[in-house]
């Protein structure tokens, strides 16, 4: 009879013993498949599996500050990132402007060159133009001077 008073004591104990580690699994797990939402452990017992809990509860408080604190720099870093974009924005659009412009004086400035060289030739041309060949065109020198690569390396 002691024997069987002793083993349904033995069998209790080691039931509590075990919801209340099962409890702290669960909170455990819980917190693996959602971080946000931060459930305490419940035991109010002063054993070791009490401090157990304890030290999980104090271990979860720890974590939700730094999740906390990650969020704010991230928000942060966030902001000063926007802020920056505002910064660099209105410079490269200047600099996107300055470069249209040079481009633009560019090619403004290599037409200006041709029609002086073509003026230049123009200028020389009528002595050359009056001078017809056999077969019925201006002078094979005067094509050449013409010619585009002569035009582009002046």
């Amino acid at each position: 009879m002691l024997r069987a008073f002793g083993s349904v004591v033995a069998w209790a104990i080691g039931r509590k013993v075990a919801r209340r580690l099962r409890n702290i699994a669960s909170v455990a797990s819980a917190m693996t498949n959602d971080t946000e939402t931060v459930t305490h452990v419940v035991d109010d017992m002063h054993d070791e599996i009490g401090g157990l809990a304890a030290t999980f509860n104090a271990m979860l408080d720890q974590l939700g500050a730094d999740r906390s604190r990650l969020k704010t720099m991230v928000a942060d870093l966030r902001t000063a990132e926007a802020a920056l974009e505002q910064r660099v924005k209105q410079p490269t659009a200047h600099l996107r402007q300055a470069l249209d412009h040079r481009a633009q004086c560019g090619t403004q400035l290599h037409k200006t060159q041709m029609l002086s060289l073509a003026g230049r030739l123009g200028a020389g041309l009528p002595n050359t133009l009056n001078r017809q060949h056999p077969f019925g065109c201006a002078s094979p020198r005067l094509l050449v001077t013409v010619s585009p690569r002569t035009v582009a390396a002046h």
